[in-house]
């Protein structure tokens, strides 16, 4: 499965951010997290149930850099305008990359609406619009934007493993609830199958998003011609522990 990060849609707030629940709401709110993580355990195929741990649990942990995204975050340039760069740049080792993938996923907008249809009408559908944040929102969609080009640069492929190492990353860099609740569930999964070495892979992982720069934040408009581990260097971004070599780097040059 792809771990992107799934956003509802963008709707008219007032001003200022959303207050923030009590106690009460949050134990509501952590049990729909909870029963949709369960029902993703057992089928993990329930891309829905992604959807809607994402838009529970970032309520819960909202994370960090709101404040980045009043306005909508940078938007990536078109694939075919980055495969037309020089080969080996970061824009275009990227666009060969993405293209690939978005060919083999399927429709996220198609499943996000379903998630929403069924979560309509709930009491807890009321009180997750309660706390709705256009930043957190907006935050989301570029989260989901570039996806795929944090792939490239930390050389983390789309396998279990490398998922879950990029959710780790991604939650030392933003500190929302889904990458955690990824990350933890892809440990357990690890855990029940005697995979230990796991859990040295998700650290490093994590310590590499702590010590970089945040890059959802970033322009990359003057990253796309540098090569990907030019770019990874300006950004702070360390290479994969040599450590870890089963670990596949992702166009990396």
């Amino acid at each position: 499965m792809n771990f992107r990060t799934p956003t509802e849609p963008v709707v008219d707030t007032p001003g200022g951010p959303p207050p923030r629940p009590n106690f009460w709401e949050r134990c509501i709110l952590a049990r729909q997290v909870l029963h949709h993580a369960l029902c993703l355990l057992r089928e993990p195929e329930r891309t829905d149930c992604v959807f809607l741990i994402a838009l529970y649990s970032d309520v819960l942990l909202p994370g960090r850099h709101l404040e980045a995204f009043v306005q909508p975050g940078y938007v990536l340039p078109p694939l075919s305008f980055l495969r037309s760069l020089s080969e080996g740049s970061l824009g275009y080792t990227y666009a060969l990359y993405a293209q690939a993938l978005q060919a083999e996923g399927g429709n996220l907008d198609t499943v996000l609406n379903s998630a929403l249809q069924a979560d309509r009408g709930t009491a807890s559908e009321a009180l997750r619009l309660r706390f709705y944040d256009i930043r957190r929102v907006q935050r989301g969609r570029a989260l989901t934007d570039q996806h795929d080009l944090w792939h490239v640069l930390t050389g983390y492929d789309t396998s279990e493993v490398g998922e879950v190492c990029l959710q780790a990353f991604s939650h030392a860099q933003v500190g929302n609830g889904l990458s955690l609740l990824i990350t933890c569930g892809g440990l357990l999964r690890a855990l029940s199958r005697g995979e230990w070495s796991l859990f040295g892979r998700v650290l490093a992982a994590y310590r590499r998003g702590k010590q970089c720069k945040p890059l959802v934040t970033i322009n990359w408009d003057s990253f796309w011609e540098l090569g990907a581990r030019a770019a990874c260097h300006r950004v702070g971004l360390l290479p994969i522990s040599e450590s870890f070599p089963s670990t596949r780097v992702v166009g990396a040059r």
